[in-house]
């Protein structure tokens, strides 16, 4: 007797991913995708393993995907190679500080990181891959029993006994059926 695994099937969506470089400002763009050869191949080892992405490298067929092709690799005929397209990114500027100003409610822009270069010598650059990322479904319904239904191990005020008419009554604000 043989056992055998069944896995369900697994829907894949395109993804298009740029992975942000930082680089010295000396170093010649012809020069780039060579210093940042090693951090790349880990950024894509990372996404593969962790997320389970897999690293596209040929266009796939039209039947795979829907919709508008993203950018001009994909418009080819299917079969073609997908180059790694490394270019300066558009933001000039520390990512991070760019989400905390963001977060602060302050505006951002390109033009808001262009001393990068100045300040700092470095140009951020930034390399465009194309991978398969694993389709998420989830029944709605279900979803919607999950948040209307009590969280586990709380009980219902209906059901406790003692005071609690008194703190309903004095903190109506927090206390609703």
């Amino acid at each position: 007797m043989t056992l055998l695994t069944v896995q369900p099937d697994r829907e894949w969506l395109l993804v298009e991913e740029n992975l942000r470089f930082p680089v010295d400002g000396s170093v010649p763009p012809a020069l780039v995708p060579v210093v940042i050869a090693k951090d790349l191949q880990e950024s894509i080892d990372t996404l593969e393993r962790l997320r389970g992405w897999r690293r596209l490298e040929t266009v796939p067929r039209r039947k795979a995907f829907a919709g508008e092709p993203c950018c001009l690799q994909m418009a080819k005929k299917p079969g073609s190679v997908l180059k790694i397209i490394i270019k300066p990114s558009p933001f000039q500027g520390d990512a991070d500080d760019a989400t905390n100003a963001l977060s602060r409610g302050e505006s951002v822009s390109v033009e808001n990181g262009g001393d990068r270069f100045t300040v700092d010598g470095i140009i951020d650059w930034v390399a465009v891959l194309h991978f398969w990322q694993p389709a998420i479904h989830y029944n709605r319904e279900e979803f919607k029993e999950e948040l209307t239904a009590p969280a586990p191990g709380l009980a219902e005020w209906n059901s406790i006994l003692g005071n609690w008419p008194v703190l309903k009554q004095r903190y109506p604000d927090v206390f609703t059926d």
